[in-house]
C-alpha cells in the first residue's frame, strides 16, 4: 500500500464518488496493488524469508510502499473468480469539466 504521506490519487478519485452511491460508512479509500507468489520452500520459516527479501528488493518501492503478506499451503490455490468491469461500474460519470480555451 502507497505510505499514508504519499498522495495516490486513484484512491483520492474513489473516495470522491463513493458518498454518491448508497454505501455508508467508508471514511477513507486507498488503492495499492496485490501480489501474488508460488514459493517453494523446504519450511514455513524459509518461505516467509523468500518472500520478504522479494519484497524488500524487488516488489515494494520502501519510500512509497508499505507491504504485508501471508503464507498458506500449496493445496489452496490462488483465488480463480474475477469479476467482470461491467458488475462493478457503478460509479456515475464525472460531472464534465470546462474546456473552453481564453482567447
Amino acid at each position: 500500500m502507497p505510505l499514508p504521506e504519499v498522495t495516490e490519487p486513484q484512491g483520492k478519485t474513489l473516495q470522491k464518488h463513493i458518498h454518491q452511491l448508497p454505501i455508508e460508512g467508508i471514511q477513507q479509500v486507498r488503492v495499492g496493488k496485490m501480489v501474488q507468489l508460488r514459493v517453494e520452500a523446504d519450511s514455513e520459516q524459509a518461505a516467509h524469508d523468500i518472500v520478504r527479501k522479494a519484497c524488500e528488493k524487488l516488489l515494494v518501492h520502501p519510500l512509497v510502499e508499505t507491504y504485508s503478506f501471508g503464507l498458506r499451503q500449496e493445496e489452496e490455490t490462488f483465488p480463480t473468480e474475477e469479476v467482470q468491469a461491467e458488475e462493478v461500474n457503478e460509479m456515475p460519470d464525472p460531472p464534465p469539466t470546462d474546456t473552453a480555451e481564453e482567447e
